[in-house]
């Protein structure tokens, strides 16, 4: 980078080196890395063009700068994302949350009505995002969430603690429903959500560096078609569901017929429908218990 002094110039800098190194979304991410870089507002941020840099905050911006052109994501460089109005802290043990992700969290909302109580299990929790976002919308739902991963389900219980949601949502660690055992203790759960593994190994080449190469492999692959986790996961949720309990499902945009089919050979099931997510995309699963 070249000399700078001032906020104006490093983020005019900063935006055309993310560009040269193929990031999108350039001057936007610039301005993100220097608002948490130097603990300012966006309205600071744009008052201020001349705000002059020490040589402490240069190098702050500097080490965040010097990640991101590194094509590590933005989330991880900051360390955190917003998700359904709530804040997490994210690193490379867990799955970056995503916007399509709000509308898998939209559809197990609507099926738990506001004021009854509700037991709901979250399938690969990672950062506790969806069990989360439900806890924080239904009140008097009592959430479990699993995850295989023990430093995924690290990063879960500190989010619960940071969002107050510790005493109503029980992180275990451990294979799908595996941590629940045969319900010993466990009772049936009205819903089983779950944003599983669903990218197939052939299509690994087509990701972004940020997500092929940052993102966990665990997170993200389930075998060539993308099945192998969904497939597994289908009987096992339908085994901890109360009749008429429901499975919602985050699903890569071509495996519709493919999860149509992993529900009828599973039997146990009836009302099974695909949606789509904001872009018109096949993105989610829904599956009622007979």
């Amino acid at each position: 980078m070249p000399p700078v002094r001032t906020l104006g110039e490093w983020r005019r800098a900063a935006a055309s080196m993310l560009v040269e190194a193929g990031v999108d979304a350039a001057r936007v991410e610039a301005d993100l890395l220097a608002r948490h870089g130097l603990g300012i507002t966006r309205e600071a941020l744009l008052r201020e063009p001349g705000l002059r840099l020490d040589p402490g905050a240069r190098r702050r911006l500097s080490r965040l700068l010097h990640k991101r052109l590194r094509r590590i994501p933005l989330p991880y460089v900051t360390g955190e994302v917003d998700f359904c109005g709530l804040t997490f802290r994210v690193n490379p043990s867990v799955l970056i949350p995503r916007p399509e992700t709000e509308g898998l969290v939209e559809r197990a909302l609507a099926l738990l009505p506001a004021e009854e109580p509700a037991r709901v299990l979250d399938v690969g929790t990672g950062s506790g995002c969806i069990a989360a976002a439900i806890a924080s919308a239904r009140p008097r739902a009592q959430v479990w969430a699993t995850d295989l991963s023990p430093a995924a389900a690290r990063t879960a219980v500190r989010n619960m603690k940071r969002l107050g949601l510790a005493s109503r949502v029980l992180v275990l660690e451990g294979d799908l429903t595996e941590p629940l055992g045969n319900r010993g203790g466990h009772p049936g759960f009205s819903v089983v959500v779950s944003n599983p593994p669903y990218v197939g190994e052939t299509e690994r080449d087509r990701l972004s560096p940020e997500v092929a190469v940052h993102e966990p492999e665990t997170a993200l692959f389930a075998g060539p078609d993308g099945m192998a986790v969904i497939r597994r996961l289908i009987p096992r949720a339908g085994a901890h569901l109360v009749p008429g309990g429901w499975l919602v499902l985050e699903i890569g945009e071509t495996q519709g017929p493919r999860v149509e089919r992993a529900f009828s050979v599973s039997g146990g099931w009836n009302s099974v429908r695909l949606e789509r997510d904001l872009a018109g995309r096949v993105r989610y699963a829904l599956a009622r218990k007979s």
